[in-house]
């Protein structure tokens, strides 16, 4: 792409219920930002406050591309959990930016695919990758995220999707009995309901009320008490604790793994899998399992059609960010 032309800073932030990083750029390595902050989304009430302490001592750019947790609509969107609304015009006017560009975090993850070095990412399927073929994009975190990317290294376009609000469809007669449960308190079980860190206790608890499962009285205890009990259950199958916490974390995995698979046949993303978000690297233990790969493979007669898809794992945190600079500097490139 080379380098930027003179003048052209780029604004990129990654934007989350939790927390907002902006980084901004003089040059095209994503990994040098001439300057980068983190906030906590949660003690700023609007994301204009974010945006103006952040350039108060910074040369102005004249392009700014955001990636939020949540779909972008008619040049706007609504971040979940929180109370910001963005809107591209209206950052655009209240910043002077040339350009402004919304795109959703799956999205983003997508542009960033291509800029990954070897050891930023880890294999679970070595498959054989075919460079102009599409690749499809899962994010694991609070929720389940999905995108792609189509065109090859040529002339990469990324896409979003919100795939994970789609059915959850059981594979075992173990999920369809989970399912049957949710449906007690959902009148639609997407596959995010399961397949998330949000799904991760209504697993554990399935198990447990519905499965027979015993837990550590200390380890139930913990779960109780926690706001989140996410990371205390994904902990607790990590060092080995506990027996029902470590199912519940394989189980959510073999939901993944499964709808990885149906992304990959939908697309015929012959390119490669890549898993992301920031659940990804807590579990990448059960990810590696073969587990995971016979859950991803279970097609029937596209079983081998599977076996030849290349999975990986995004390894950086930062990933997002830099998909959004990206995003960014090839507009930049594109204004010329």
């Amino acid at each position: 792409m080379g380098s930027l032309p003179s003048g052209r800073m780029i604004l990129a932030g990654d934007i989350g219920g939790t927390k907002t990083t902006l980084a901004l750029y003089d040059a095209d390595e994503i990994r040098s930002p001439r300057a980068v902050r983190t906030y906590d989304s949660r003690s700023i009430g609007r994301f204009d406050d974010v945006v103006e302490g952040f350039l108060a001592d910074a040369p102005a750019p004249v392009v700014a591309t955001f990636a939020v947790a949540g779909p972008v609509l008619d040049h706007a969107a609504q971040i979940t959990n929180l109370s910001w609304s963005l809107s591209e015009p209206d950052l655009a006017k209240r910043f002077s930016f040339d350009r402004v560009e919304l795109l959703n975090d799956v999205e983003a993850l997508a542009w960033a695919t291509g800029a990954l070095r070897p050891d930023e990412r880890a294999t679970l399927q070595d498959g054989h990758a075919d460079p102009r073929g599409p690749i499809a994009i899962l994010a694991l975190g609070t929720g389940l995220g999905m995108g792609y990317l189509t065109g090859g290294a040529n002339v990469p376009q990324a896409h979003p999707s919100e795939g994970g609000h789609t059915d959850f469809a059981p594979t075992t007669p173990l999920q369809s009995r989970l399912l049957t449960s949710l449906w007690r308190e959902f009148d639609h079980v997407s596959v995010e309901r399961v397949g998330s860190g949000l799904g991760l206790p209504r697993i554990h608890h399935f198990l447990v009320a519905e499965e027979g499962w015993e837990e550590d009285p200390a380890v139930a205890d913990a779960i109780s008490a926690a706001a989140d009990p996410t990371p205390v259950i994904v902990l607790a199958a990590s060092s080995g604790k506990s027996a029902a916490c470590r199912e519940a974390v394989a189980l959510l995995c073999d939901v993944v793994a499964a709808e990885a698979g149906n992304l990959a046949l939908k697309l015929l993303a012959t390119g490669g899998v890549f898993l992301g978000g920031g659940m990804t690297p807590r579990v990448l233990s059960f990810l590696r399992a073969p587990r995971f790969r016979e859950a991803f493979r279970a097609k029937g007669r596209f079983s081998r059609v599977l076996e030849r898809i290349p999975v990986h794992v995004i390894l950086p945190p930062e990933a997002v960010l830099w998909g959004a600079a990206l995003r960014g500097m090839r507009t930049a490139h594109e204004e010329i």
